[in-house]
Parts: C-alpha cells; structure tokens; sequence
C-alpha cells in the first residue's frame, strides 16, 4: 500500500493537451492517405469489381473521389455539350464512350459533328465508341475520330444515315487496329467503304445490315487485306451475290465463326458450299430469305461441317425433306433450327433424327404445313434437350394433337391460339 503511495507521491502531472497532440500526430501516421501514394490508391480501387463500390469510395474524400474518376475506363453519355465538358475536364482517361441515342427520345439536335470533334480531341485513349442512331453526325465528325483516336478499335455507327464512303476512309486510314465496326443502314455506304477497309488487317466483326449499295466488287477488294474475320453479316445487301462472298470466305476459313446472309436474292448454293468446305470454324449461319438455295447445298455442306450450332433457312422455298435429313444425320450437335414456311417440308424430314441423342432445344416450323404432331412426336422423342417449338400456321398441328405428346419438361409449344408449356 505504501508503494502504491509513494508510486501516486512521485507521478507527473498529467498534461490533457499533449496527449491529445501526441494522440493526433499518431494519428496522422496512421492515416490512409499518408500512407498510400497515388499510384498505390489507383491499384486498390481498381481491384473493385461493382460499380456501387467503387462509388462508395469516391465519397469517402476529395483525394479519393479525383482518382477514382481519373481512373474510370466507361462511361455512357446523353446529349449536351455543358455536360460532355465537365466530363472531359473530370474523367481523362475513359477508354469506353456511349455516346447512342434511344430511338424517339433523343435530345433534340442529338450530338453534331463539333461535339465529336470534341470528344476526339479530349478523349485519345477511347478505344470502344458508340454513336449508334447519332443521325446529326457527318463524314465531317468521322474525320476528327480518324484523325485523333488512333486507338479506337470499336465503333458502332449503325443508324448514322449522313456517313458516306468519305467518313469511313477517315476512320480506316486513321483508326489502323480497328476490330469491330456496325455499319448498318448507312444506306450512302458503297464499295469504295469496303476497299477502304482492307488496310484494317485486324478487322475481326463487320455488320452490314441494310446496305443496299455494296455487293461483290467491295467484298473482293475486302477479301485482299481481311485474313481474320469472326462475324460477318450481310442481311440486306442485295447486290451481294456468290463471287464476293466466296472470296471473303476464303479469305477468312480459319477465323468466321459467324455469317449472316439473310434476306440476299443472289446468294445461292456455290457460297454455301464454299463454306462447307473451308470453314471448320463456322457455328452460326443464317441463310433466311436466301430462295435460290436447294438441298444440293445443303446435303454438301453438312457432309463437310457437323460443328454447326445454329441454322436458318426460313423462306428457302427450294428445300425439301432431303436437305433438312442431311442436316439431322450429319450435324447431331445442331441447336437451333429455323425452316419457317419452307412449304415443302413433311413429316419426312426428321426421319434421320437419332432416338435420344440430337442437341436440337429450338425448332421453328411455323407455315409448314406438311409437318404434322407426329413429326413434333419424333422430334421430341429424339431430342431431349428441346426448350422451344414454334408451329404456328401448321394445319395439322393442333393442341388436342399435341397434349399427349411426351414433349421434356419446361418445353414451351407456341400454337395459333394459345402458348403450352409442358
């Protein structure tokens, strides 16, 4: 006890304001941002996945907040120049801009051609740009893009109705490691776009939907530099025809795993045959519209190629039974198949089907009325894996026809009147 007292007698006094100070500079040490350097923060907030998360740390300071939007790749941005301006002056490195407008709700005028020319100048590491349904943009704009953003390697002008061949030699001249590039109905584009971009050796996606101008002159001067398309889509094009399309395809055999050729009058059997026999890759092809094709091509593509994961034919009026049973025999890995209003069509052309073992989930039958419920019976018992039948406009497929039908659970008959689910 007499320690304790002599211990009490011997103490300092306690000094409330230097402890608070000694507390404060400990403190100080201790902080997050004396520690951690610039560089150091980046690395962290980028290992946030969610967006809400990273959000959250741009609240927690004003030194946060400026590196978390120096550090921002994406952005989607609706039209208005005030707004495009702050956006520049905060976020430097985006390399991701949406700049699509909604059809039927854009901001009137939409973005014009200064504004991309602002955006080209501010953002020169955008690598991904979207002007999709951009109507106010000209090849006056696509020239800023090619001057200044070499490093664009996507872009989506699909709905750009001003773009001529003059805008798209911009873009290819300057914008070398393009990869991806929408082009649908910019109906002012001919040939001229398409030799342009053969210097885009890189070019792995190309949609031409609805560009009535272009045909087999462009595809083959296309075909001399693009060696590495994946996708290739040409729904529309009317003046494409079986020459440039079997260039192309030669050209790219080891890389297209997708072509789309719906609704092309002069596509025939010489390029469907092409591809069966150069590209093994292939797994989507849809040839919809393409009526002068027969069962010729058919039955000598699917002899060559059993990778095929998606079909369609609708509206190829010369198919018969006979083609659709050399898909079924050769191609038991096909997924989705659509014949809708091939007439000719019967019970006949699933004959071929392997009790048990076809991956088939997605059969569309619709206007084929030679196709009756015990054809859906076949099908269903060969394919086990089927989600989905469309037999709309089929005289003898009824719903008293198809209820005993041993169709797998969850699959979805869409009739005339009524949906059934099984």
């Amino acid at each position: 006890m007499e320690v304790l007292e002599d211990e009490r007698d011997g103490a300092q006094p306690c000094n409330g304001r230097e402890e608070m100070k000694n507390g404060s500079e400990e403190e100080e040490e201790l902080n997050i941002n004396a520690v951690l350097r610039d560089d150091d923060l980046q690395a962290v907030l980028t290992k946030l996945k969610l967006s809400g998360d990273r959000d959250a740390c741009a609240l927690v300071c004003k030194r946060w907040k400026a590196i978390q939007d120096s550090g921002r790749k994406s952005m989607r941005l609706r039209a208005g120049r005030v707004m495009l301006e702050r956006v520049a002056a905060r976020f430097s490195c985006l390399t991701d801009l949406d700049m699509s407008e909604n059809i039927g709700r854009s901001f009137y005028p939409g973005w014009q051609d200064d504004d991309l020319g602002f955006v080209s100048r501010s953002f020169s590491r955008l690598e991904r740009l979207n002007l999709n349904n951009c109507k106010g943009i000209t090849d006056k704009g696509l020239a800023e893009v090619g001057l200044k953003l070499s490093k664009l390697q996507w872009l989506d002008l699909t709905d750009c109705k001003q773009i001529t061949d003059a805008g798209v030699e911009k873009v290819a001249s300057g914008c070398p490691g393009l990869r991806t590039l929408y082009l649908s109905r910019c109906k002012l584009i001919t040939d001229k776009s398409l030799a342009a971009l053969s210097q885009c050796r890189y070019l792995e996606t190309l949609v031409f939907q609805g560009c009535t101008k272009i045909g087999d002159d462009g595809l083959l001067k296309l075909s001399e530099g693009c060696s590495s398309l994946q996708v290739l889509d040409l729904t529309k094009c009317g003046k494409v025809g079986d020459v440039g399309l079997k260039s192309i395809i030669n050209a790219c055999s080891t890389s297209l795993h997708t072509l789309v050729l719906e609704d092309c009058p002069q596509v025939g059997d010489d390029s469907v045959i092409a591809a069966g026999e150069c590209c093994q890759s292939l797994q989507i092809l849809l040839l919809g519209g393409c009526r002068l094709l027969s069962d010729h091509a058919v039955d000598a593509y699917f002899r060559r190629h059993t990778n095929l994961r998606t079909l369609r034919v609708e509206y190829c009026l010369k198919l018969t039974d006979n083609g659709i049973k050399s898909i079924f025999a050769n191609c038991p890995s096909l997924e989705v198949l659509d014949v809708r209003c091939c007439s000719l069509l019967t019970d006949r052309s699933f004959e071929t089907l392997r009790l048990g073992s076809n991956c088939l989930k997605e059969l569309k039958i619709s206007g084929c009325n030679g196709i009756t419920s015990a054809g859906i019976l076949k099908v269903a018992a060969s394919c086990p894996h089927l989600y989905l039948v469309e037999a709309k406009y089929c005289d003898h497929i009824s719903t008293s026809s198809i209820i005993g039908t041993a169709l797998p659970d969850g699959c979805k008959v869409i009739l005339d009147s009524e949906t059934l689910v099984f």
